[in-house]
């Protein structure tokens, strides 16, 4: 159940980037895109093994780390959402990296107003902003995560927050609720 994609972009270290992943539907590659600050930078698509359309529930969630347990990310990541069943468009994309002021929408001590743009109020079930040193879910379904070793940071000159992932064992897991299958 292995998708893999790769984009053609050249990131630079210590620079912030709005990446966002797209599923349209489907069981095909092509059904999944990975945008960089609003922009399909989608290279090469391949499944590896079968492939579902539905998550595998026996883990919840995580962010930072794959499903299976077996990779991890190294690097930091700040303000992840989740929204589902809407399907987005690269001009949805494009839109919601602009709303985000370049990725960064929800500043610290901002709670995030749900209900004031389109993708908050059209299938947002999950937003984290790791403000106060939690994972608590903003979205108002109670999708809160748990950080397991992960490191709490504040930056932007204290603009945002977010958190650092060894490559080794940190992640945040996220409630096995129905709304994230």
């Amino acid at each position: 159940h292995l998708l893999a994609l790769t984009a053609n972009a050249i990131l630079d270290v210590g620079v912030w980037y709005h990446v966002m992943g797209v599923y349209t539907g489907g069981s095909a590659a092509s059904s999944m895109s990975i945008h960089i600050d609003g922009v399909d930078s989608t290279d090469s698509q391949a499944i590896l093994g079968a492939f579902s359309t539905s998550r595998n529930t026996t883990e919840p969630l995580a962010i930072g780390r794959a499903g299976d347990g077996t990779r991890y990310f190294a690097g930091s990541i700040a303000q992840p959402t989740i929204w589902k069943p809407i399907v987005l468009t690269d001009a949805d994309v494009l839109a919601e990296f602009q709303r985000t002021a370049g990725g960064f929408g929800y500043l610290e001590g901002q709670d995030i107003n749900v209900g004031t743009n389109y993708f908050m109020t059209n299938g947002l079930v999950a937003a984290y902003s790791f403000e106060y040193n939690k994972a608590a879910d903003q979205s108002g379904n109670g999708n809160h995560g748990t950080v397991n070793g992960a490191t709490h940071t504040v930056d932007g000159g204290g603009l945002f927050s977010s958190y650092d992932f060894d490559d080794v064992n940190d992640y945040i897991a996220t409630p096995d609720a129905a709304s994230l299958t």
